[in-house]
């Protein structure tokens, strides 16, 4: 398998970083330290000369370097549009985009994923966090995006993928029913809890950097019609996106973006998502 530059160091990258972690493990961390002292001839076992000390050093980070080679890498192609443990992500040579996706449960995650990858995407077999690899439309090179999920009712869960993804995908809705047209009051504050109680403070203790955050106003082929939940649902967005630029941790406020009006049904508002997370 041909890999490029970008390929090959991402590749080296990892086998420096499990060598690393490797190092750090109690038992390596003894035998390194014996074994630099062996070297400088500072600890000696038996007869061992300084050769044969320098000798044991070398087999020793030779059997670490052994020990640290990353598992089978793939590309990207190889593992899109299905479901994935996040494990598998790691696997994955080429680069690419991780983003979470946040919401409380039916709100239309799952279903976003089915129609991103044009594939039954079953919600409810685990409570373990999963991705899902998609290409990016009308990209060239083609660019993909890696979306991070879990079961809705987990909420936990969901804060504990904002440590390892790069932008976050906020998804609203006005009732916790499927279909139901009416606007739900209760729903409305569920979401502010969650968004004042959950994201906002893991935004604010994650040690990572993200490229944006995008919330989305979904399921509106249900209340798109109607001018006043219109309204209650631009606003519960927006004061989604303003509770989320007063942690100060984003430095521009179009880092964080709101797409008023969604629905998982039409195909265009899907690819709109997804093309929200092109590389520059």
């Amino acid at each position: 398998m041909r890999l490029g530059d970008l390929e090959i160091g991402r590749f080296v990258g990892r086998w420096v970083a499990n060598f690393l972690k490797r190092l750090q493990e109690p038992f390596n961390w003894f035998g390194g330290v014996v074994g630099i002292l062996s070297w400088v001839g500072l600890f000696q076992f038996s007869d061992l000369n300084l050769y044969g000390s320098s000798a044991v050093f070398v087999l020793f980070i030779i059997y670490l370097l052994w020990k640290s080679f990353p598992d089978a890498y793939l590309r990207v192609s190889s593992l899109t549009n299905r479901r994935l443990e996040l494990a598998d992500l790691d696997r994955i040579l080429t680069p690419f985009k991780t983003v979470a996706i946040l919401g409380n449960s039916s709100v239309g995650k799952s279903t976003f994923l089915s129609a991103a990858s044009n594939r039954d995407i079953p919600d409810g077999a685990t409570e373990a966090p999963y991705a899902v690899v998609v290409p990016i439309p009308d990209t060239r090179p083609t660019q993909f995006v890696g979306f991070i999920d879990t079961v809705g009712r987990e909420y936990p869960n969901q804060v504990q993928m904002i440590e390892r993804a790069d932008a976050l995908l906020i998804f609203l809705d006005h009732n916790s029913s499927g279909d139901d047209v009416a606007l739900e009051s209760v729903r409305m504050k569920e979401h502010e809890r969650s968004t004042e109680g959950n994201i906002v403070p893991a935004i604010r203790q994650s040690s990572g950097e993200y490229d944006g955050v995008l919330i989305v106003a979904n399921k509106a082929d249900l209340w798109g019609s109607a001018p006043e939940a219109v309204e209650k649902m631009n606003a519960l967005a927006v004061g989604a996106k303003d509770k989320i630029l007063a942690t100060g941790e984003f430095a521009t406020p179009s880092k964080v973006s709101v797409i008023p009006s969604h629905s998982n049904l039409k195909s265009q508002d899907v690819s709109t998502v997804i093309k929200m997370f092109r590389a520059p």
